[in-house]
């Protein structure tokens, strides 16, 4: 835990000494407006990440997608997530947000029940595919730190899982992505 603690100190160091090294010439208040990444997380979404800040740069919001994974014609995965952010404090090497974000998850489990008899063997076996359809949401605060134009994102909230094969519950959320910032 201490080298984690470590290590954060470290980055947050190093994107405050990098800041401080941009020219008048180098600064655009338009220069990370458009993103594309890898996001994950419970309610941000798993996959490919774009991300888009207004022109006000105050507010941004992101789009993430897995593709559908097929297996004998089925979706066996698929993730969309929606992420909008408020920025608190930023420059060109690093911002402090709140986000809020939507996400749903599908996929198709095989599962297999099993009689067993006494010495554990199994008797009779059956498999069907179930569907776990699920919708988080999720509200907390991050920071992101921007070295070369590629931007590594820590976020940290609660979120709210809903599912066919859940009941509903509150949770400790974390999410993380990586992302090169388009010129």
């Amino acid at each position: 835990m201490k080298k984690i603690k470590f290590l954060i100190i470290m980055i947050l160091i190093s994107g405050s000494i990098l800041g401080q090294t941009v020219t008048i010439e180098d600064y655009s208040p338009n220069r990370h407006n458009l993103s594309l990444g890898f996001l994950a997380g419970f309610t941000t979404g798993v996959g490919v990440s774009l991300k888009k800040t207004l022109e006000s740069q105050k507010y941004s919001f992101s789009v993430t997608l897995t593709p559908p994974f097929f297996s004998d014609g089925k979706i066996t995965y698929s993730s969309l997530g929606l992420t909008g952010y408020y920025n608190f404090n930023s420059n060109d090497n690093s911002r402090v947000f709140s986000y809020l974000s939507v996400a749903t998850f599908y996929s198709d489990k095989l599962v297999t029940k099993c009689i067993y008899n006494e010495n554990y063997y199994p008797v009779y076996c059956t498999s069907s595919y179930k569907v776990d359809a699920r919708l988080n949401t999720g509200i907390g605060l991050g920071f992101e730190i921007v070295i070369y134009e590629v931007s590594f994102q820590m976020m940290v909230g609660y979120r709210v899982n809903t599912g066919t094969l859940q009941t509903p519950s509150t949770k400790l959320s974390i999410e993380t992505g990586i992302a090169y910032y388009l010129k």
